[in-house]
């Protein structure tokens, strides 16, 4: 029960406690009343009436003695009346029945009224000659006393009510700053750090908030600090100090887990992108110059590739940056490149560098079995064909086993994918992902998408997904996904999770599709959770943040995956309160002899359970990275170390 319940319990018990007391006194004093009364008027009817009968006594006209009693009695006030001689023999005697009209029975129980009684001597000349004797009804006395109890009663009533009102009224104003700390409490345990403004006046309460809003700064302040230390080591792990953009360190580590993730990038391209004159500008101008022009073309290079999803882009060294795209075709890689020299000349029309001549940029197309250091070195082959050629241009690396086979035409891709939505091939698999500690416990199944080509081979989301997000298509197979997964997860208690293009989430009308799906199988189904990439949630954070409030309104969650990709604050974690984050495979898959991503892992797990916020290692392959993960306080794994994907009619209900 709340206080403001209790009290105000407590003030209608005490009011309740002093009226009954009044009430009490009240019907004893009137009760003695009547009874005072009835005394009274007894024995003035016996002393009047034995002076009017008296010389009728003297005659003995016993005639006028009865009619004189009958006169008395039929005024109805009197139980009996009396006459008798100085023998006791009675002369002349009335009585009526006790009845007791318009009071109840339990009230003349309750307050028995003993009838008083009253004699007076007749005289016969001087000497008594009969005596009266009077009683008086009680039937007045008890109709009187119920009146007098049903008015108190109901005025007692009235004014409990109107007080126990007004009293609840005050009670409610002067408790209210406690039902703000309360709210602030709950903030806190929701990790947002209101502090209250308006202080009560009474004292004590006000002493109360004044230490609530002193606490909320200090646990602020210690999230601020646990943030800013995660976030401050990342950078000087991965982070350009420069440009913001990743460094060496963290492109090595997301290069070797895209090559080394084939079900996920079955082929992509790399891009080596090379200034010029930096050295000459810093000997001219000075270094905070060739800062800046770096700073711009990280920015410029940042923004023209930030549709592209899960791209990695990096400074290597001094003036050379390193652009990698997961499952793009070498016809759109050389539209991006294309693209990233001409917006690189801008910076020379922008005054940032002398020479028109901006930059050069090698690209190599991969395929299946490629490797980091000879990507690279083919990268830097193509680079130095492109400088040799005209300013501001970009040259492809070709060998003589240039990649092939699944890496087919922009077109061609076109027509196979509009096919396979057209005839709805799509093949849904599932993959597990359970309690780091306890393998047994299943946390929930996600979702894996694979599409069957006209001669009914499974090709991989890698494949497809990025070109689909080219020819927006995404939104098409991402309808076909949750409609094929919300069937087969229909009747089965774990929850599923469903990755979604946050292309389709950018699209109003695919968020109010996808939330009348979910209210029409909401009895069906159990939670459905909807994972989107990092980069994806920053690029559409506005779309993303509705996003969140509508499924969390019909009772189902959001996940953030790869997260670590994009370098963005933990505080905007604060904002989106997913139910979990995936931890991107570049930070787990060597977690075991890397001390740097162990460190970033477990600063992020600080952050995370902070928030209250699970978080999930993906990419988990063996024995030695569980392990290892677990002592970093990771909750849950995904990986082929805890189940290979299947297909997900093989779901457990």
């Amino acid at each position: 029960m709340t206080l403001y319940r209790q009290l105000v319990l407590v003030v209608v018990m005490l009011f309740v406690l002093m009226f009954a007391g009044t009430y009490l006194a009240n019907i004893d004093g009137t009760r003695t009343f009547l009874l005072t009364q009835l005394e009274s008027h007894a024995q003035d009817t016996a002393t009047s009436l034995g002076l009017s009968l008296s010389p009728a006594m003297r005659t003995n006209d016993v005639a006028t003695m009865q009619s004189m009693v009958d006169a008395i009695f039929d005024r109805g006030y009197y139980r009996e009346i009396s006459v008798a001689d100085a023998h006791g023999a009675i002369l002349v005697e009335r009585k009526m029945d006790v009845t007791i009209k318009h009071v109840p029975a339990w009230f003349v129980n309750w307050l028995a009224l003993e009838t008083p009684h009253a004699s007076a001597a007749v005289m016969s000349g001087w000497n008594p000659g009969a005596a009266v004797r009077v009683h008086s009804h009680p039937g007045y006395a008890y109709s009187e006393l119920w009146q007098t109890t049903t008015r108190m009663a109901l005025w007692f009533l009235l004014t409990t009510i109107g007080a126990s009102i007004i009293g609840a009224l005050i009670l409610r104003v002067l408790l209210r700053p406690l039902k703000t700390v309360e709210q602030q409490a709950e903030a806190i345990s929701a990790r947002q750090y209101d502090v209250q403004g308006k202080l009560p006046r009474t004292r004590e309460l006000r002493n109360v908030v004044l230490a609530m809003n002193r606490m909320t700064g200090k646990i602020k302040m210690m999230f601020e600090e646990l943030s800013r230390n995660a976030e401050r080591f990342r950078k000087l792990a991965f982070e350009d100090p420069v440009t913001g953009l990743g460094n060496r360190r963290f492109l090595e580590a997301q290069l070797e887990n895209i090559l080394g993730s084939i079900d996920e990038h079955r082929h992509g391209a790399l891009m080596l992108i090379q200034l010029h004159g930096l050295q000459q500008l810093n000997d001219r101008h000075g270094y905070a110059r060739g800062d800046e022009l770096l700073k711009a073309a990280a920015d410029l290079l940042a923004n023209a590739t930030m549709a592209l999803d899960r791209r990695v882009l990096a400074r290597t060294s001094g003036s050379d940056f390193v652009l990698v795209i997961p499952g793009i075709d070498p016809e759109s890689a050389g539209n991006v490149a294309a693209r990233l020299c001409e917006k690189l000349a801008q910076l020379h029309t922008s005054k940032l560098i002398d020479s028109p001549d901006v930059a050069h940029l090698g690209v190599v197309n991969y395929d299946k079995d490629a490797g980091a250091q000879p990507l690279l070195a083919q990268a830097d082959q193509a680079l130095r064909a492109a400088q040799a050629g005209a300013p501001n241009s970009w040259s492809n690396y070709r060998a003589a086993s240039a990649p092939t086979g699944e890496t087919r035409g922009r077109q061609e891709w076109k027509t196979r994918l509009v096919d396979a939505i057209k005839h709805r091939r799509v093949v849904l698999h599932s993959q597990p992902v359970v309690d780091a500690r306890n393998a047994g416990r299943t946390l929930h199944y996600e979702v894996l998408v694979r599409i069957l080509d006209s001669d009914a081979h499974v090709l991989p989301a890698a494949l497809f997904l990025p070109l689909a997000e080219q020819l927006d298509l995404v939104d098409d197979i991402d309808r076909i996904v949750i409609e094929d997964a919300l069937r087969f997860a229909g009747g089965r208690s774990t929850s599923v999770a469903i990755n979604l293009s946050p292309a389709s989430l950018g699209k109003p009308e695919f968020q109010a599709w996808l939330a009348d799906m979910l209210r029409q199988v909401s009895d069906a189904v159990p939670r459905i959770v909807f994972e989107v990439s990092e980069l994806g949630a920053v690029r559409e954070l506005e779309s993303i943040r509705r996003f969140v409030g509508a499924i969390q309104e019909l009772g189902h969650g959001f996940a953030l995956d790869h997260f670590g990709q994009a370098f963005s604050s933990f505080g905007y974690l604060q904002s989106l309160r997913p139910d979990y984050v995936k931890i991107d495979g570049a930070y787990t898959h060597n977690i075991a002899t890397n001390k740097d991503n162990r460190f970033y892992v477990e600063s992020l797990c600080s952050v995370a359970h902070s928030l209250d916020i699970i978080t999930i290692a993906e990419r988990v392959e063996n024995r030695q990275q569980w392990e290892t993960l677990m002592s970093l306080n990771v909750d849950g794994i995904q990986g082929h170390v805890v189940g290979k994907p299947q297909d997900i009619r093989e779901l457990p209900r």
